[in-house]
């Protein structure tokens, strides 16, 4: 008698009371619990009760007639390890096909995930593009009201003159006999703060700095002691950008830009509405330049703030990524911006600095070098050159002569933030995320590493380069100078 199951002889034999079929009761109940009830032998309703034990005599253990010899036993041997030996290669065959199956699947999975990252950022970029749209629309029907008078012959004449007394006068011009050397500069150190000045913007003036505050207001510092000796009352609005303009203080915030006048009591003067992202004054005092989003920027006349012309950008994609700065000369400017290129140079997607003729209201060259944002520029004193600093980790110099860059500094201490060239043309300084630099020009070599954490910076020398002003972030307005 065999189990209608395994085939053997059992060691524990029960019988259907149903079927009759004889089964090992091990096997038995464990294909009744897998099958929930069902007889493998006839598919018919089976349960334990159903099954009858057969008496067996329990001392001597069943075996089949091929143990019984060993020819039997070794043919019994072989057959198993046939068996073995299939079920393997069946199970190699299913391990083979279930790994192709797998690899399929990851193939198709990163697919998926590819394209669900290319079309969210298709999306992210057609958000944003929405919104620059906006943005521009509503910046255009804010000052679409000004009327342009264009550039007049009187303002012509005037910036003519100007650049003629400017560019001859600078040649003449000495090095100031108290200018700090090297050696001073490697002896600075932080030796003020300034708690109660939330600055995000500073500009030197005639005998004074002009700080621009998180909380909108200006503060004027005496140039000597660095004590405040004028202010404006508190807005909402943070001040983007401050500049100094003869007698007359400008500042620009998201919805406007303020005249002040330069007196004790900073009086405003008026008021140009719009979004400007910066501002700078022509040397001469007689004209302004509001940076535009966009990376154009709006030419005015001052003190009556009279609207020249509207300089666009030689491209729909640009933004602007830093503030505006006239030559020394007052015939050109820089913009740094993000996007397009054309125009001058350039191409999509990159990090331009683009010169212009404040004349023709023309972009006359497009500096492209750079691989990061752009976010400061200063021109030298002399107006040879014109440094920048970059998203990159560089600050960069160009000779404005040859139009090519002469010089890369690399910032190990992460992106540049801020650049600014002493009045005497000797000295460059640089700010990264984490420090102050200032460098010798033409040797480049760093004579300090101070510490000045931030991600948006603005600097300024005091007189003769005793020492600097740097603010970071709206959060800290420092004094590095040599201690007393």
């Amino acid at each position: 008698m065999y189990c209608a199951i395994s085939g053997e002889v059992p060691v524990e034999p029960v019988v259907s009371v149903k079927s009759g079929h004889l089964f090992e009761r091990r096997l038995i109940e464990k294909a009744l619990e897998a099958s929930k009830g069902v007889c493998p032998a006839t598919g018919t309703s089976l349960s334990t009760s159903d099954l009858v034990p057969v008496q067996a005599d329990l001392a001597v253990r069943p075996k089949p007639l091929t143990a019984t010899s060993i020819p039997g036993m070794l043919a019994m041997f072989q057959n198993e390890w046939d068996d073995v030996m299939l079920e393997t290669h069946q199970m190699k065959q299913q391990l083979h096909a279930t790994r192709k199956e797998l690899s399929h699947a990851l193939y198709q999975h990163d697919a998926a995930c590819r394209v669900i990252a290319r079309l969210s950022r298709e999306r992210d970029q057609a958000r944003d593009a929405v919104a620059d749209l906006q943005r521009r629309l509503a910046a255009a029907e804010d000052q679409q009201p000004m009327e342009e008078d264009g550039l007049g012959a009187d303002d012509i004449l005037r910036l003519d003159e100007f650049w003629k007394t400017a560019s001859s006068g600078r040649k003449k011009r000495p090095v100031p006999a108290g200018l700090a050397g090297p050696d001073d500069l490697r002896r600075w150190t932080k030796t003020k703060s300034f708690e109660d000045l939330p600055a995000t913007c500073v500009v030197p003036g005639d005998g004074f700095f002009l700080a621009g505050a998180s909380d909108g207001s200006l503060r004027r510092l005496d140039s000597a002691s660095l004590e405040v000796i004028a202010a404006t009352a508190s807005t909402r609005s943070a001040v983007r950008a401050v500049a100094v303009a003869g007698d007359l203080l400008l500042s620009c915030d998201a919805t406007k830009v303020s005249l002040w006048s330069s007196r004790d009591s900073m009086e405003l003067k008026k008021e140009v509405a719009g979004d400007y992202r910066g501002i700078a004054a022509h040397p001469s005092g007689s004209f302004a330049a509001l940076g535009r989003p966009d990376a154009g920027f709006a030419l005015v006349s001052l003190p009556d703030a009279r609207h020249i012309y509207v300089a666009p950008p030689p491209t729909h994609t640009e933004t602007a990524t830093g503030p505006i700065t006239f030559h020394p000369d007052g015939i050109i400017l820089a913009q740094p911006s993000d996007g397009g290129g054309g125009g001058g140079g350039g191409g999509d997607g990159q990090h331009l600095l683009r010169v212009w003729d404040v004349k023709n209201a023309s972009c006359v060259h497009t500096f492209d070098a750079h691989q990061g944002t752009v976010a400061s520029v200063s021109f030298s004193e002399n107006g040879y050159y014109l440094a920048s600093a970059s998203s990159d980790a560089t600050a960069r110099v160009w000779d404005l002569r040859k139009l090519r860059q002469v010089h890369q500094i690399d910032c190990h201490d992460g992106p540049a933030t801020a650049c600014a060239l002493d009045r005497s043309g000797k000295y460059l300084a640089i700010t990264t995320q984490k420090a102050l630099q200032v460098c010798v020009v033409k040797e480049w070599t760093p004579l300090n590493n101070l510490p000045a954490p931030g991600t948006n910076h603005s600097i300024a020398f005091l007189p003769e380069a005793r020492g600097i002003l740097v603010a970071a972030d709206a959060t800290s307005f420092d004094l590095f100078k040599p201690p007393d």
